[in-house]
């Protein structure tokens, strides 16, 4: 299992919302932090894996974890785009970062 201080730097730099992804986004809480942690282990992954970034999981897919905050892997099955092999190889991961 990845440990979050495993995980890259995250580089302080505003994140570019663009229209579609604004409505998911509310001011005020810690879904720029979220955002952040998940993208930075979708890196990792994609980088140990040799895949694109996206293949990990799409930015729709992340905001969906987001809106979701899946507590275990069958309530990962609910998000868009995850099914038992996703779930199976991300999910004990992506569960901790989301806690």
């Amino acid at each position: 299992m990845i440990d979050k201080a495993s995980l890259p730097p995250v580089v302080e730099k505003p994140i570019i919302v663009n229209e579609t992804m604004a409505e998911y986004l509310a001011p005020a809480d810690n879904k720029e932090t979220l955002i952040k942690q998940l993208k930075a282990y979708r890196l990792e992954k994609s980088r140990e894996e040799n895949i694109k970034a996206y293949c990990v999981f799409s930015n729709k897919q992340m905001l969906d974890l987001i809106d979701k905050m899946p507590k275990s892997r069958d309530e990962l099955l609910g998000v868009s785009g995850f099914g038992p092999v996703k779930a199976e190889k991300y999910g004990d991961v992506i569960i901790e970062l989301l806690k």
